[in-house]
Parts: structure tokens; C-alpha cells; sequence
């Protein structure tokens, strides 16, 4: 969810519903603000006045699946990501699935059900914005082999405002030389220099699901159970969740938290967790992510 400023000091609270097609109850579908009928997940929004009491709640979109996480633009939108690629047919779906969508929590009408189709159809998790350049970072959970990947988005309108993102622009995942799997990586300080980024050949996945596709003869660089994703300073930091040798990952650990810094293409592992024991700690496997104001 995210929280964003209101006028006469309120606050509009925008929360995603991560409702599969067996929810018992769904996002209610209302006229302007549903993508498909069929689904069952999206976004509402509760109003608190400066004493955190609710005014009021709403639907903001409705008729998307799966929606896990997101993130905050800085035009104080939500941009709310479906982790699912199901496909029109699949589930009584009538339309593809696996798409972003951007809401307006002070207006839903502004934004409407418009999935934001140049950013790509996979397994979303959560989002980033630069606020310096408007490139938006996205992760993708897949916890099965070919594993997800980590995706910049190079809108045609960077920094718009509302809207702006339904402009397009160009897809692209990201290759670390000689690192086809990021949990290889043991050593919490590891830095890799000259991260590259390349265009993603079907960023809608028409044939196939991204992942899968053919980024030429030095690959593209993989990672199990990709989640939150979190701006903060000059970099965007992001995390998986947990990687296992069992499931085709190279190496077992229970958690990793990169940091890439766009100016210097720098790429740093700065937290891992485990696998020490056979116990997993508090803390470990960590899912989403934020940093506090001092930076922690």
C-alpha cells in the first residue's frame, strides 16, 4: 500500500487486494474502473482526516489479479503490479493478465483500469521510480526456473505526472557480466561494475514469457524470488527473497538485498541472510522493503 497527502490535511491510503480467481470475495467491479470482469483483485482507497479517523473508502481498480505490490510514483500516484501472466481463457480470464496499473487514490477516475502495457506482462512484484530521471525499476517473483529478472523501463515522457507512463517507452533487463544467477553471490560487499541493460525482445510476451526469451549469446542474468524494490538516495535497492539449490537456484540463501547505483552502473550486495542454520531467524527472507529517512 502507500500513503499519500490529501487536501484539508488528509490522507489517501491506497491498498492492493493480491485476490487469485478463488478469492471468496473480490474488489467489486464498478463502471470505468474495471480491466476484467473476471478478476477478482485490485485497489481501494481509505480516507483518513489528520486524526487518522476513515472518512470514507472506495474502489480505485478493480478487475485485475494477483495485485502484490507496487510502488509510489513522484507525482503521488500508486502504480499496482500483478503478479500472475495468465493469459485471456486461463480461469475464465477474459482479457491477458500481468500488467501494471497506475491510480490516482485522490481521483480513481483519473487513472481509470488502463494497464500500462509498454512496461511489460510477467509475474510483477513491486516498483521504483528514479525521481532524478523517471526511469521505474521492476521486479519480478518467479520462484521457478527460468528464474525472474530485474527490469528499468526508460519511459517516452519521463517524469510526466499523471498519465504520463501510458505514453510508453522501452523495456529492458538487466545483465551482470559473467553472473547468470544472482544468488551465486555469498559475500555481503560484493560490487560488480559495468551492469548492463538490455531491451527486451517482447516485452508482452505474445509468444513467450519474457524470462524465457532469447537475449543473445551472453544470456541474461536470473535471480529466485525477486520482491521489493526501494528507492532512496542515488540508487534503487531491491531484494530476493530467498533462493534455494533445490529449485535450480546455484547457490541456497534467505535473502539478498542489492543496491545499484544507475550513475556508476555499480551493482553491491549489501545484505544476505543464511543459510547458517537449518532455523530461519527473524528477519530473514525478507519480502518487501523501505528505507527510513537516516538511510537505514
Amino acid at each position: 500500500m502507500g500513503a499519500f497527502p490529501g487536501h484539508r490535511g488528509r490522507t489517501h491510503l491506497v491498498r492492493n487486494h493480491e485476490n487469485k480467481v478463488t478469492a471468496e470475495i473480490g474488489v467489486p467491479t464498478v463502471p470505468g474502473l474495471t480491466y476484467d470482469p473476471a478478476a477478482k483483485g485490485g485497489c481501494t482507497v481509505l480516507e483518513l482526516d489528520g486524526r487518522n479517523d476513515v472518512l470514507g473508502e472506495r474502489v480505485a481498480v478493480a478487475g485485475t489479479a494477483v495485485n502484490c505490490a507496487g510502488g509510489p510514483t513522484p507525482w503521488n500516484t500508486w502504480l499496482t503490479c500483478e503478479e500472475t501472466e495468465d493469459r485471456a481463457g486461463t480461469n475464465g480470464y477474459t482479457k491477458d493478465h500481468g500488467f501494471i496499473f497506475e491510480v490516482d487514490g485522490a481521483d480513481p477516475r483519473r487513472t481509470g483500469a488502463v494497464p500500462l502495457t509498454a512496461m511489460g506482462r510477467f509475474q510483477h512484484e513491486a516498483i521504483a521510480v528514479d525521481p532524478h530521471s523517471g526511469i521505474v525499476y521492476e521486479t519480478e517473483d518467479a520462484f521457478e526456473r527460468p528464474f525472474g529478472l530485474f527490469y528499468r523501463f526508460l519511459p517516452r515522457k519521463p517524469l510526466g505526472g499523471t498519465g504520463s507512463l501510458r505514453a510508453g517507452g522501452a523495456l529492458e533487463a538487466m545483465r551482470v557480466p559473467g553472473v547468470p544467477d544472482l544468488s551465486a553471490v555469498q559475500e555481503t560487499g560484493t560490487r560488480f561494475e559495468g551492469v548492463e541493460w538490455v531491451p527486451v525482445p517482447d516485452p508482452l510476451a505474445a509468444g513467450t514469457p519474457v524470462r524465457f526469451q532469447d537475449f543473445g549469446p551472453k544470456g541474461i542474468t536470473h535471480a529466485q524470488k525477486l520482491e521489493g524494490c526501494y528507492w532512496g538516495g542515488r540508487a534503487v535497492y531491491f531484494v530476493s527473497s530467498f533462493a534455494r539449490a533445490g529449485d535450480g537456484s546455484a547457490a541456497t540463501h534467505f535473502g539478498q538485498v542489492w543496491k545499484y547505483e544507475p550513475h556508476r552502473r555499480r551493482l553491491t550486495l549489501v545484505v544476505v541472510f543464511g543459510p547458517s542454520t537449518d532455523v530461519r531467524l527473524p528477519g530473514e527472507s525478507p519480502d518487501n522493503i523501505c528505507l527510513a529517512p537516516t538511510g537505514a
